[in-house]
């Protein structure tokens, strides 16, 4: 439902807003940032995979990877006030604190040996024994467990995407009251967290107020374990002590950033890190601990049983290794005439691994009672608070418009239900604020970071773009999905974001064949002169000078005037349309039989560019040569399609003393349903899984099936006779290097869902 990972360049944009390269850290907020930088909205993209055969090079790689140190700049600030009152403004308590009667100054006693506290390793037990003595006294159902993370592999949550993630290793890991574990057992994954304790030893840079690598690798570490917990249990922030020889940190982490409290001594003082265990088992909101989101609750093996029953009558389908998943309820509170509702969250389609951004998860999931077994689409996310408008309103417009022409509704996802829960719940934890905890100024440009938490429920499942069960179907997909993306024009909404992941194709006897999801980049727009409307929320602030000068988009399929630094430019319409004929051509390139001469390198030789203007340059070649030697084997009909497209897309090219016709949608959709109409398509040509090349150690790509097997369709065969190709066949970055880590895959899709 949504574009899976970036796998191919060390470009990544911020999904959080801001053009990400491989750049050093900070520990704050950049002072040379404008107000215009705080106050632009969310680009969508996400960073490459980290893939690495080698478990131990990938476990080494796992926080100096340029992205996450992106990611992680300028996320983490100082609280300003005293330890005391970040512990009463984050850490809100709904009972008195009682101070122990008896002296707790012993705790941590052990670790008054300086010897001790240069090596880290040193220092697990005698914390671990600390923290038990600091709560050795606290009621059952108050007191967590405290346990040595890092002699295991923590694994990412979520297995589906397992192959595109390293695992890490938290020092100290504490669990809920209540955990048991058999005797000798260590707990390995993150759904069994509640806060997490990284140590270091005395000389180790402190992350606040330093810059060294040491600092940046471990501000990476604190962003992930918290990013983890979050993911693997839907809380809403999470906690992170920070050990520092004799002194500690509290960090704070939520989708915003990270705010830390003062550092202070935990040796001479314990009280504090005591207090902090016990407002964190005994929060205001009457969840379990802090951060516990008040409206999911874990699903019982006879809810998950109960859900079975009801999907395997309905179609026979069911998967456990998919379905059986971190399986919990979730709620969509009441709005307007909607009531509360409660749905089972089942197999995962799309889950960011980042941390300080949207967050976006999504899951196939089943209504409460519902004996159907009708499936939706729950997707929860953190809206940027510099987005003007909810995605649910662009969806309600949309059907407005629908009602008030007559015009069926048709290739775009169905809303079912939706709220802002950081809204309809102002001032609680549904609301990411770590990074305005100093700011006064309720209008400062800081508050464009914040973050509601959004959840909305969708009618419409698809199934990816590259699951298509033949290429005609592949194509009627795109060609309603176009037609989807005109009635959402004509309605007054931009989409903004066309890419692999928000074009869906659906199967059986459905109106139309394929539609588009998440618009939560999108805009209103006035389509009047179109013959579309102007909706009534749009305002000045939509104006196409205000608002479209913003880039949003997934880089790899934004059009080629958009990857133009050279002066601004309005979204528009055509730029939508731009990103449809790319998607189109990834498809081509990584799932059907074709015989570009760069075979499985095909995609790095069109989207590897790593940076804006490699990009283009890399798009402008392919439109102005390449694409006249690409045949889609067996396949005249998609053939003759690419090139019309390309020609189209290649005419709507602003160039240099050359006229360009802007692409329309009645062009394109001529174009596809000329297509269609065509004789010879094939039948069966279900999408290929793309094998991706393999890198050894001395940088060579190592092929992994042979030209006969692949030809033969024999997709799942591999040739036992590794074939070596020069790296000269992979595209260059500019600065005449391979990049081969964008190459790296382990998956069979480089883009991997």
């Amino acid at each position: 439902m949504f574009d899976p990972l970036s796998w191919m360049s060390h470009y990544a944009p911020c999904p959080c807003g801001y053009d990400r390269y491989a750049s050093g850290s900070s520990s704050s907020i950049s002072s040379s940032m404008t107000v215009s930088d705080l106050s632009t909205p969310d680009r969508r993209n996400t960073r490459p995979p980290e893939v690495d055969t080698h478990s131990k090079r990938a476990a080494r790689h796992h926080s100096n990877a340029s992205s996450y140190r992106g990611e992680s700049n300028g996320r983490f600030i100082e609280y300003s006030g005293t330890v005391d009152e970040f512990l009463q403004k984050y850490a809100r308590s709904a009972t008195t604190y009682q101070p122990l009667d008896r002296d707790l100054l012993g705790a941590f006693n052990k670790l008054e040996d300086t010897k001790l506290l240069k090596n880290e390793k040193d220092m697990y037990e005698p914390l671990i024994n600390g923290f038990k003595s600091l709560c050795d006294d606290m009621d059952a159902d108050k007191r967590p467990a405290f346990y040595d993370g890092a002699s295991k592999q923590w694994r990412y949550p979520y297995k589906r995407w397992l192959c595109h993630h390293t695992f890490m290793a938290p020092d100290i890991v504490a669990l809920p009251p209540g955990t048991t574990l058999a005797d000798g057992e260590q707990p390995s994954e993150w759904k069994h967290a509640c806060f997490v304790v990284e140590v270091k030893g005395t000389k180790h840079p402190d992350p606040i107020t330093s810059n060294h690598e040491k600092a940046a690798t471990h501000r990476i570490q604190i962003m992930r374990d918290a990013g983890h917990v979050m993911l693997a249990t839907g809380l809403l922030c999470v906690f992170v002590v920070g050990i520092y020889g004799q002194d500690a940190r509290i960090f704070r982490v939520d989708h915003a950033g990270a705010v830390s409290s003062r550092r202070f001594n935990y040796v001479q003082s314990p009280e504090v890190l005591r207090q902090f265990v016990w407002r964190f088992f005994n929060p205001t909101a009457g969840t379990p601990f802090i951060g516990v989101d008040n409206t999911i609750r874990p699903a019982s093996a006879a809810d998950v049983a109960w859900a079975k029953e009801v999907c395997v009558a309905a179609d026979g389908r069911w998967d456990a290794e998919a379905e059986e998943e971190l399986n919990r309820w979730v709620t969509v509170p009441s709005k307007g005439e909607r009531s509360e509702q409660d749905y089972l969250l089942l197999r995962s389609i799309y889950v960011d691994p980042n941390t300080f951004c949207r967050a976006t998860c999504v899951r196939q999931a089943v209504l409460k009672g519902d004996q159907s077994g009708k499936r939706y689409v729950v997707k929860d996310a953190w809206r940027q608070r510099a987005r003007k408008h909810r995605e649910t309103e662009f969806y309600e417009r949309i059907e407005k418009y629908c009602e008030e022409t007559g015009r069926a509704y048709e290739g775009i996802a169905k809303l079912a239900n939706g709220v802002d829960l950081g809204q309809m719940m102002s001032q609680s934890l549904h609301k990411a604020q770590s990074l305005t905890c100093n700011v006064k100024k309720h209008h400062s440009p800081l508050h464009m970071r914040d973050r509601n938490h959004m959840r909305i429920v969708l009618q419409t499942v698809g199934i990816p773009l590259d699951r298509f069960p033949s290429t005609r179907v592949f194509i009627e997909a795109i060609r309603d999905a176009v037609k989807g993306h005109l009635l959402a024009f004509l309605a007054g909404v931009l989409h903004r974001d066309i890419s692999k992941g928000n074009v869906l194709i659906l199967l059986g006897d459905v109106p139309f064949k394929g539609f588009i999801c998440d618009f939560d980049c999108s805009s209103f727009v006035d389509s009047t002169k179109f013959g579309g409307s102007r909706p009534d929320a749009y305002s000045s602030e939509d104006d196409p000078e205000n608002e479209l000068k913003d880039r949003t988009g997934t880089f790899r399929y934004f059009a080629c005037e958009l990857l133009d630094r050279s002066g601004p430019v309005l979204h528009r319409a055509h730029h939508d349309l731009e990103s449809f004929y790319w998607v189109i051509l990834w498809i081509i390139l990584c799932h059907t039989d074709h015989d570009h001469p760069s075979g499985f390198a095909a995609c790095n030789k069109v989207f590897g560019g790593a940076t804006e203007e490699a990009a283009s340059s890399q798009k402008f070649r392919w439109l102005g040569q390449n694409s006249q030697n690409l045949t889609i084997r067996g396949n005249k009909p998609l053939t003759d399609l690419m090139n019309t497209l390309t020609s189209l897309v290649y005419a709507s090219q602003r160039q240099r003393d050359t006229q360009h016709e802007p692409l329309t949608h009645a062009a394109f959709i001529e174009a596809l349903d000329r297509a269609l109409d065509a004789e010879g398509w094939p039948e069966d040509d279900k999408a290929r899984p793309f094998v991706p090349p393999h890198v050894d150690d001395d940088g060579n790509i190592v092929q992994t099936g042979s030209k006969r097997n692949r030809e033969a369709g024999d997709e799942g065969a591999r040739s036992k006779k590794k074939q070596r190709v020069s790296v000269k066949d992979v595209a260059p970055l500019r600065s005449g290097r391979v990049d081969l880590a964008s190459i790296k895959w382990v998956n069979s899709d480089p883009e991997s869902e």
